[in-house]
């Protein structure tokens, strides 16, 4: 059985009996369970169908932009035949938005890495390394355009562009 079957005959349980049955999983099991994000997932989180290069994600407060961006990037990275390069930019306004925010936040990349496929992170040079070698290198938005031209980079992932202090 599929895991979003088990989750759809989940929801007429009470929650003691969705308590008792969670406790009788172990930690693999748990973390299974949590770690499949097409499960848990929004329709409006999730990846447009089809071939696309530019997917724009953009929502209010609390609508899960940033974990969005970490697990999309994930999926992106596991399935390294959708990157002609091998390697991902992480944009952001800052390189220290993109740090904080998109690789160690506590919905960043590290921070949802699904247990059988977790990164490595290299703060020193800004890059996240996946265990297939896919790697993803912060840029900040200033300098973007001129580092990434000519790069071959054909996966992008546009971090948090708002200002933190609401700012324009």
């Amino acid at each position: 059985m599929s895991l979003p079957a088990i989750i759809q005959q989940l929801q007429p349980l009470t929650r003691a009996k969705v308590d008792r049955l969670i406790s009788s999983l172990n930690f693999e099991e748990i973390a299974v369970l949590l770690s499949d994000w097409e499960a848990w997932s929004l329709p409006y989180q999730r990846q447009p169908p089809g071939e696309w290069r530019r997917w724009v994600f953009r929502a209010g407060r609390g609508t899960g932009k940033t974990y969005t961006g970490a697990r999309t990037t994930h999926e992106i990275a596991r399935h390294r035949r959708n990157i002609k390069t091998g390697e991902i930019g992480l944009i952001a306004r800052t390189h220290s938005d993109a740090r904080f925010t998109m690789v160690e936040g506590p919905s960043g990349i590290l921070a949802t890495a699904p247990p059988d496929f977790r990164p490595t992170w290299e703060p020193g040079n800004g890059l996240v390394i996946w265990p297939n070698k896919v790697r993803a290198r912060i840029y900040p938005s200033r300098s973007a355009g001129r580092t990434l031209r000519g790069c071959g980079r054909t996966s992008r992932r546009i971090g948090p562009t708002s200002r933190k202090h609401g700012g324009r």
